[in-house]
């Protein structure tokens, strides 16, 4: 899962998953302008395995966190490049501190571009390892002709192995994820399994690129690890797993 070589940064010209744009508009009598990337809602499923008490998780490798430690390196580390050093310093300067981040020349997403070619490293300047994120089992909502649940029970399936009924899959609530440059909705699921729902291994679907490991952690442990800070973890876990110790009902419907 590791094993990552030969980053090579490129302008974006298309994409199936993400679309950035600028939006320039007036508010208070100031023209302002802020950068932000139209993409997929997706939903996300906090898995309980009942028949030994332990949440499931997944583990993976997200390159777009590995290459948020190399723009920090590159700009801490004065021995890269010039050009790199420039792309990743504008977005260091651009989004430090707590200042507003809206401004007549945008919120500094623009600056971190790097354009075609000028940014390789053969080897990655940082530990991938760093870049293997924890997280709730997830997926995109981008299948027509199905329901959320259904979506989010085959994403139970291909990721963590688990052939869960469509009647234990519950929505439990939703809510926007990257506010500052995405917006886009996220819808959480709750499913209850059981060691006799396993008919797999799991591990996400190789045909997309996904190498997923599937990670249990003891209901007695789970605050010590969501904690953890050298355990990389999405926000929704966080979430998540703090909603269900303080409210179970919401997530069984009572």
């Amino acid at each position: 899962m590791e094993n990552v070589s030969d980053l090579r940064v490129s302008e974006l010209a298309s994409s199936r998953y993400v679309r950035p744009y600028r939006l320039h508009f007036e508010r208070d009598g100031h023209s302002l302008s802020w950068d932000y990337i139209l993409s997929h809602d997706s939903l996300a499923v906090l898995l309980l395995n009942t028949s030994r008490d332990v949440f499931i998780f997944v583990k993976q490798f997200r390159p777009a966190v590995l290459m948020h430690l190399v723009h920090q390196h590159i700009a801490n580390d004065g021995s890269s490049s010039s050009t790199a050093s420039t792309v990743a310093s504008g977005l260091t300067d651009q989004t430090a501190g707590d200042g507003p981040a809206e401004t007549p020349a945008g919120n500094g997403v623009q600056q971190a571009r790097a354009p075609a070619g000028q940014l390789h490293f053969p080897q990655s300047p940082v530990d991938p390892a760093r870049a293997c994120c924890y997280e709730l089992c997830a997926g995109l909502i981008d299948k027509s002709g199905k329901s959320l649940p259904e979506i989010a029970r085959e994403e139970v399936l291909e990721e963590c192995g688990y052939d869960v009924p469509l009647s234990r899959v519950h929505r439990v609530t939703s809510y926007q994820s990257n506010v500052g440059v995405g917006g886009s909705r996220q819808v959480l699921f709750f499913a209850e399994v059981t060691d006799e729902m396993k008919t797999g291994k799991g591990g996400g679907l190789e045909s997309e690129g996904e190498l997923i490991e599937v990670i249990e952690v003891p209901r007695d442990h789970v605050m010590e690890f969501i904690m953890d800070e050298s355990k990389p973890k999405a926000t929704s876990v966080l979430f998540a797993v703090s909603l269900f110790l303080s409210s179970p009902g919401f997530f069984r419907g009572d």
